[in-house]
């Protein structure tokens, strides 16, 4: 059944005579009602995949950029430090 894509592929691949197309209707159209939901669902589904990746992507830039503030608010608290130790507290030769 590789290939077979649709209730239509089917339909063409078993070769139904229109008798048994006709006698089968009710069937063919609940499966054609559900593969329309189903294309639907997928679309969705993809749609919603992408802003989710669009939010997470987000997401990450500004925890990128919290990281580089954060990185930088410890080099200045570092040196902060290193100016408001008295002098008589630096070893020197």
């Amino acid at each position: 059944m590789d290939g077979i894509k649709t209730v239509d592929d089917l339909i063409k691949i078993k070769n139904l005579t229109p008798e048994e197309i006709d006698l089968h209707r009710e069937l063919i159209e609940e499966c054609r009602e559900n593969e329309r939901k189903i294309s639907e669902h997928c679309s969705a589904a993809r749609e919603n995949l992408q802003r989710m990746y669009d939010t997470l992507n987000d997401v990450s830039q500004k925890a990128t950029e919290i990281h580089r503030a954060f990185q930088r608010l410890v080099e200045e608290t570092e040196n902060l430090s290193l100016r408001l130790i008295p002098d008589e507290k630096f070893y020197r030769e």
